[in-house]
């Protein structure tokens, strides 16, 4: 019996200089040529600048970073071009087909 060998890594694809700030990382289980996406959620009741960037040895965006602003209570897309290393704002974020069926509040 024949073994290869496989690589794993294992770590946060992104992550930022605030913990309050909570990040989404999507690139798989989208249609066919989608770019990666991540989404940047405030949570909090104050609007949120913070240093967003992928570790330097994270396969595919290791060393991709930007800075971005959030708005209290809301959500920013981010739209990832690995081939260019560049992370922009997507102008016009995808509307939720379905809202959310609960909400909970503190």
């Amino acid at each position: 019996m024949e073994c290869s060998a496989n690589t794993m890594w294992v770590g946060n694809v992104f992550v930022c200089d605030n913990k309050s700030v909570k990040i989404t990382a999507v690139a798989d289980g989208q249609r066919d040529g989608a770019s990666p996406w991540i989404e940047v959620h405030n949570p909090t009741d104050k609007e949120i600048t913070t240093k967003l960037w992928s570790p330097v040895h994270t396969p595919d965006f290791g060393g991709m970073a930007t800075t971005v602003t959030v708005s209290a209570g809301s959500s920013v897309i981010l739209d990832l071009n690995v081939e260019k290393g560049e992370i922009t704002k997507r102008l016009d974020p995808p509307k939720r087909l379905n809202p959310p069926l609960l909400r909970i509040v503190p």
